[in-house]
């Protein structure tokens, strides 16, 4: 696959464009399998990752990555390559997210860095890693991963030796690092923990899992939960996170008496009789964080649904303190 990638690439190089019938057989668009395409774009990823990692601003990746291309476009493919799904999702003549543009920008790139050609096929296997696991992600967003490659799971999808070390919650089984504090929340004073949340190193998390319900689903939920910020004076937007497609917004939120906007992400997942929402504040929800922690927690969370079963509840209830 990236002998098939790291040739289109050349395809450019030699005749400055990527011809459509090239583009075609590339893949390109084609997010749920793996492709040349996903693994050019995997390693434009890694480009903008390394400088994330690095500390570098939008800005300034855009200024490294742009190779031929206008300032404009230059920051939607990185956005893009981000995670935006705004960007992502535009389409001709808006979108500057297209095959020559993600071969330009490498080329330029890899050029300028002076990138032997072993260590280009190397990146590009790493990118193919990257690209499959991103398929991965993908697929488990339309809910046909979940609970096979990936989780968060059902407790019918687990063996007791795998919800060892975690902390049972009743309703949710949680891995907790060193370090990290819980909190559980209570929706009024007399009634079950239907909510837990989670702090380490600047980070707080916050689980809740709702019984699935018609019309209920991580679809709806994020599109409502846009709709509430944008009327409240925040932003929202969707953006391919490491837990599957999710909405990171900015809120106005009152703290000490004084108004300011707060960084937020919401994850979430469909699971058999359940939904479970995950939100991500402090450190790890700034726009330019790649910390993992708070997303390896979703993804290894278990959710019991018959914990005190009641039907007519709204969330699966928790208990406290857990039990380890």
């Amino acid at each position: 696959m990236r002998s098939a990638a790291w040739e289109i690439v050349r395809e450019y190089e030699r005749s400055g464009a990527v011809s459509p019938g090239t583009e075609k057989a590339s893949g390109f668009g084609e997010w749920s399998r793996l492709t040349p395409a996903w693994v050019l774009f995997a390693a434009l990823k890694l480009e903008v990752l390394a400088r994330q990692d690095a500390g570098d601003p939008v800005e300034k990746i855009v200024d490294d990555l742009r190779g031929p291309l206008s300032r404009d476009a230059a920051t939607q493919l990185v956005r893009a390559a981000m995670g935006d799904m705004e960007e992502v999702r535009k389409t001709a003549p808006r979108s500057a997210v297209t095959l020559q543009n993600v071969a330009a920008t490498l080329s330029a790139a890899w050029a300028r860095d002076g990138v032997p050609d072993a260590d280009v096929d190397f990146r590009l296997a790493a990118a193919e890693d990257v690209a499959s696991d991103s398929v991965r992600l993908m697929t488990a967003a339309d809910g046909a991963g979940r609970g096979r490659d990936t989780g968060p799971w059902d407790i019918r999808e687990v063996r007791d030796t795998a919800t060892a070390g975690l902390a049972d919650l009743g309703g949710l089984l949680v891995p907790v690092g060193a370090g990290v504090r819980l909190d559980p929340v209570y929706a009024w004073a007399e009634g079950p923990a239907v909510a837990i949340t989670l702090f380490g190193a600047g980070t707080a998390l916050q689980l809740q899992a709702y019984r699935a319900r018609p019309g209920r689903s991580w679809d709806s939920v994020r599109a409502q939960l846009s709709r509430s910020v944008t009327a409240s004076g925040g932003t929202a937007a969707e953006w391919a996170g490491p837990a599957g497609l999710e909405l990171r917004a900015r809120q106005p939120v009152q703290s000490g008496g004084a108004p300011h906007m707060m960084d937020v992400r919401f994850a979430g997942c469909d699971g058999p009789g359940w939904l479970l929402r995950a939100t991500i504040t402090g450190g790890g929800a700034a726009p330019e964080s790649v910390e993992g922690w708070a997303y390896e927690v979703v993804r290894g969370t278990v959710v019991n649904s018959g914990y005190a079963p009641d039907p007519s509840a709204d969330f699966v209830t928790l208990r406290w303190p857990p039990e380890r």
